[in-house]
């Protein structure tokens, strides 16, 4: 047998928003009929008509109160024009008979002071316009929580397709990451071989050195802990010391730091080298002998400015962008789309120049 769903109730500020909508209701109903009465020079007590108006109109806060109870339970494919058809002539089929029993009954009570009539004569005597009147009031108070609950669940329905559009991409932005990690590892040992392979095995013993150095810093900044501007300079310039050995005499490498306290910076792990590693990856898949790399980092107006620029012997005729593609998703997930990385060719120059803000980024 299946449990049944517990109704639950709104919250009470939902109460009381209806409570605070239908007094003012009240009381400019109660302000009209008092002006009516000052110009029909029979000037009535304000503070009377307001209490008749308060009991005349604690029926349609009472049916507020039930309409927000129900709204609050229903199922959203009840929420379609049918069913709130049925819902809305059912309403009227058991309030309006009960509205206008209500209304002669208190007017016959609190007002002529007299017993009120049968059921039957109240409802058989009431003015069309009254019913008409009565019924307008009612549908008034229904489309007005037909509209509040709509509202409510479309911001509902959007807050969860944020929260899932954002537990996707950092769904995403941890798989890349996840790539990037053993590609650097694989890219560095890649290096190491090459080392051993040509009999420089000093170098290859200096190369694994500074590589568990490197990992050591992968490993520390795999968790939550956030790596500052000055860590990833620091790892990138290890990595770019490691590449060195590789290369030889054949790459060059040539820092510029503008004065700035980039320990106080964050910055997002590996995505300096990231940029550094595409820039060598070009040179190598195309066979380049001499390189020269120039790194530039900057702070301006509250943007972090990384610039690289290779040059080669040749010009690369058709660079491959997939992982420009990949750097610039992990950018867009990263600083919602406030960052940039843009690639321009020049003859055998590459440059490569990315953009982030200086604050937090968002990691989940």
């Amino acid at each position: 047998m299946m449990p049944q769903k517990k109704w639950k109730l709104p919250d009470w500020k939902h109460f009381l928003f209806i409570l605070l909508a239908w007094m003012l209701v009240i009381f400019f109903f109660s302000l009209a009929e008092y002006v009516d009465s000052i110009k029909a020079n029979k000037p009535a007590e304000f503070s009377t008509l307001l209490k008749f108006s308060a009991m005349s109109f604690l029926s349609y806060i009472l049916l507020s109160t039930i309409l927000l109870i129900i709204f609050e339970n229903l199922p959203s494919r009840w929420l379609t024009a049918t069913h709130l058809l049925i819902i809305y002539v059912l309403m009227i089929g058991i309030f309006l008979p009960l509205e206008v029993c209500y209304e002669i009954s208190t007017n016959y009570l609190f007002a002529r002071k007299k017993t009120p009539p049968s059921v039957l004569q109240m409802l058989t005597n009431m003015a069309a316009m009254g019913w008409w009147l009565l019924g307008f009031q009612a549908s008034v108070a229904y489309f007005m929580q037909v509209a509040a609950t709509l509202w409510q669940r479309s911001q509902e329905q959007a807050r969860r397709t944020q929260e899932l559009r954002q537990k996707n991409l950092m769904l995403r932005l941890s798989l890349m990451e996840c790539q990037l990690e053993p590609y650097f590892l694989l890219s560095s040992l890649d290096g190491i071989g090459n080392l051993i392979r040509v009999a420089e095995r000093s170098l290859a013993t200096t190369a694994l050195a500074r590589l568990s150095d490197l990992l050591r810093y992968v490993l520390r900044f795999s968790g939550d802990e956030k790596p500052s501007m000055a860590d990833e300079l620091g790892f990138a310039k290890a990595y770019l010391s490691l590449q060195e050995l590789r290369h030889g005499q054949y790459l060059q490498v040539k820092w510029t730091l503008s004065e700035y306290h980039w320990c106080t910076v964050s910055c997002p792990p590996l995505l300096l080298h990231a940029i550094l590693d595409l820039a060598l990856h070009w040179s190598v898949m195309f066979q380049q002998k001499n390189h020269l790399l120039q790194a530039n980092l900057r702070k301006n107006a509250g943007m972090i400015l990384f610039h690289v620029s290779l040059a080669l012997e040749t010009a690369i005729a058709e660079p491959d962008m997939t992982q420009i593609a990949a750097i610039r998703e992990r950018l867009d997930i990263l600083y919602a789309g406030m960052a940039s990385l843009e690639m321009t060719q020049n003859n055998a120059q590459i440059d490569l120049s990315m953009c982030i803000p200086a604050g937090e980024y968002q990691d989940g």
